[in-house]
């Protein structure tokens, strides 16, 4: 662990009063046994009441479809972030968190999000409550500065299990995928386009995290990264990232390249499942593919298989850019998925 980490951090912050400073908690996995994924997100509003908190949940169905709900609400919890109806919290720093979401959602597929933002449908309820703890160190990335998005960053693989309750059934929730933890400055208006890839073979006992931004306030990053295996991580600098189409259907192969110390991992991939965001400025998000706002960035999300040496594994991968540099792959994405 960073010297720096201090097991303060993993609870709420007080709002400095800076403008666009919000903070977050994030938690994803892939659970392979009921092939359902969940991206859950609550990040404090950086305008007006700091109190209001954006409540992000993707869930994703074996069926292709995908439990959505976005929403900001009023709340204060002493040990994490979000509100009574969705919501994290630390039950130890570093070890143990809770993850629970009771509220709507809308139930939706790729297909839809394609067309644009996702407009107000009919309702569902969904009951999710899941367990965290990990399965790797943490990778603190306070050191990659991105004046433009949040300045302090930290995330661990672990594993999730629990339940999801929805369209009137309950499934088991069991799988690898990972938490961060952000604070700071966050404004959507600079980044270009970006790609993060991790994953995680918990039978090895390895994990991997790595990204590359573009922002317009600065440099490209170059692709930054960690391999753990065990409890000794390693930081890379020079990763081979995947540049798989954005809008990529269920089936679609990608390629990675990490190098270590004990030579390269090889990572070969396989697109799972699948959603798509629109990233508002200065820090707000939206279901569907915003294609008409040239200032929007357009991100998706992907549910990913992993194989490298033999070894089998899950995680997820992100691809974005601005809307007027994606708008034939969607325009090519929707006509396949007509077909």
């Amino acid at each position: 662990m960073s010297a720096q980490m201090d097991p303060a951090d993993e609870f709420p912050h007080r709002h400095p009063g800076t403008p666009n400073w919000t903070e977050s908690f994030m938690f994803q996995a892939y659970s392979p046994g009921t092939r359902i994924g969940c991206f859950f997100h609550v990040g404090r509003a950086s305008w007006g009441d700091p109190d209001l908190w954006l409540e992000r949940l993707t869930v994703t169905l074996p069926d292709g479809r995908a439990a959505v709900s976005g929403a900001y609400r009023k709340g204060h919890r002493e040990h994490g972030g979000g509100t009574d109806a969705c919501y994290a919290d630390c039950l130890e720093p570093y070890a143990a968190w809770t993850v629970v979401f009771d509220a709507a959602v809308q139930l939706t597929n790729l297909r839809e999000m394609l067309d644009g933002r996702l407009r107000m449908g009919v309702q569902q309820p969904l009951h999710m409550e899941l367990r965290w703890r990990p399965i790797g160190p943490i990778w603190d990335q306070r050191d990659m500065k991105i004046h433009s998005l949040k300045s302090v960053h930290y995330e661990q693989a672990g594993w999730l299990s629990g339940f999801v309750g929805v369209d009137g059934v309950r499934l088991p929730f069991e799988g690898p995928g990972r938490r961060d933890r952000s604070w700071g400055i966050r404004n959507f208006a600079a980044l270009e386009e970006h790609t993060i890839l991790h994953g995680e073979f918990p039978d090895d006992g390895i994990a991997f995290a790595t990204a590359w931004f573009r922002v317009s306030d600065g440099p490209a990053t170059p692709p930054r990264g960690y391999v753990a295996f065990g409890p000794s991580i390693e930081d890379i600098t020079a990763a081979t990232l995947p540049t798989t189409a954005l809008f990529s259907p269920a089936g679609s192969p990608f390629e990675a390249v990490l190098p270590t110390h004990r030579g390269d991992l090889r990572i070969q991939g396989r697109v799972l499942q699948s959603f798509v965001h629109t990233l508002l400025n200065p820090n707000g998000v939206a279901v569907g593919a915003d294609l008409e706002d040239d200032r929007a960035v357009i991100l998706c999300g992907f549910q990913v298989e992993l194989e490298a040496d033999g070894r089998n594994g899950f995680g997820f991968m992100e691809r974005s850019g601005k809307a007027p540099s994606v708008r034939a792959a969607a325009a090519r994405a929707r006509t396949a998925s007509d077909k």
